[in-house]
């Protein structure tokens, strides 16, 4: 993972709350090691000035997903990940 880090919220059945460092990233991934494409997909909602992403009803009219977000802000939130959270060499 990058060195640059920005923060945000996220909100998911598996975990929710504020990611404010890069340490807190951990946590999220292992809620969610059996599908990084919920976490990959999880939109932003279009309603909060905050980066603010989640897997709800209310994120849907999102048009841009976390995935997308963090490499813009050159965070490599899943860089050598699978789907399934597995380390790739």
């Amino acid at each position: 993972m990058s060195e640059k880090w920005t923060p945000f919220y996220f909100n998911g059945n598996l975990w929710f709350g504020p990611v404010t460092e890069a340490d807190d990233w951990p946590g999220v991934l292992g809620s969610y090691c059996d599908d990084m494409d919920i976490l990959k997909g999880a939109k932003r909602n279009p309603h909060s000035e905050f980066p603010d992403f989640g897997t709800y009803a209310e994120y849907d009219d999102g048009t841009e997903t976390l995935e997308q977000w963090a490499k813009k802000h050159g965070m490599d939130l899943f860089g050598g990940m699978d789907q399934k959270g597995k380390v790739q060499p």
